[in-house]
């Protein structure tokens, strides 16, 4: 495993620094998935004048720190999303966050509550296919061209056919540059997250270029996070997390957290 790879590239946080000494003998540790590449507005680095800096920001961190017990350890930790759900099923890992839900994955994984949903889209050059947004998607996407996703990522709630033929890329950042260079026609993404990339690469000019249709009849898919069967805490983090979202849910924090990072708030710096 080479470098990039590393599973434990810790980004972010260790709670728990003003615990009392019985609450730190106590104390859990959390390791927590997230795909190692960047997926606004769930997860993603900060941009000063233009830059990528190394902290870590987006909607899943501010909700672990508000949810979670301050007593707990919470490690972040960012690998390749296929080894994130490998590691979470084989209990190296606690929990995945972001992922949406299938039979497999039920029976792989405990779900926690949904707590934010996301809109299935596609996008793709207006100036290829001006006709589209009249007369509808096709049943299969393939027919029309290439069609383009992210390697590892379930497509089952797009509405197209089992067996449609998706090219995967490892980079989610990369769809503009996909379609732009023709090497895609379409790209599978949630719209929530193509708004956030356009804002975070300061790239909102290509919205002028680019459409984007929603699928599975305008469906807004919810997404848990994922935690392993095996890990001694399964049933504690999945508990201690139900309950945060619920209690965010019934203040209306959780709806503000979310608008924070989908409204554009901190243009190219925050998504």
């Amino acid at each position: 495993m080479n470098a990039k790879h590393t599973l434990l590239i810790m980004l972010l946080f260790v709670w728990s620094t003003y615990a009392a000494p019985q609450s730190k003998l106590e104390a859990k540790t959390i390791n927590i998935c997230v795909d190692e590449t960047e997926y606004p507005p769930l997860n993603y680095f900060i941009r000063l004048d233009g830059h990528k800096t190394s902290v870590n920001a987006g909607f899943d961190i501010e909700l672990l720190r508000l949810v979670l017990p301050t007593s707990w350890q919470v490690n972040l930790v960012a690998a390749p999303w296929p080894r994130c759900l490998l590691e979470v099923e084989q209990g190296r890992l606690d929990a995945a966050m972001a992922a949406s839900a299938n039979d497999e994955r039920r029976a792989t994984f405990l779900l926690s509550r949904p707590y934010f949903h996301l809109s299935p889209s596609v996008a793709f050059l207006q100036e290829r296919f001006r006709g589209l947004e009249v007369t509808g998607l096709p049943r299969r996407l393939d027919t029309l061209g290439r069609v383009c996703g992210i390697r590892g990522f379930n497509y089952a709630y797009y509405g197209q056919p089992a067996d449609l033929d998706i090219a995967r890329s490892n980079e989610i950042l990369q769809f503009s540059d996909l379609l732009l260079k023709r090497r895609c026609e379409f790209f599978l993404i949630n719209r929530e997250v193509y708004s956030a990339i356009l804002r975070l690469e300061g790239l909102e000019s290509l919205a002028d270029r680019l459409a984007i249709l929603p699928m599975a009849g305008g469906i807004k898919v919810p997404f848990y996070m994922l935690v392993s069967r095996r890990s001694p805490h399964a049933q504690a983090l999945l508990s201690e997390f139900n309950r945060g979202v619920d209690n965010l849910e019934q203040s209306g924090d959780l709806a503000r957290l979310w608008t924070r990072f989908t409204s554009g708030q901190g243009g190219k710096t925050n998504p």
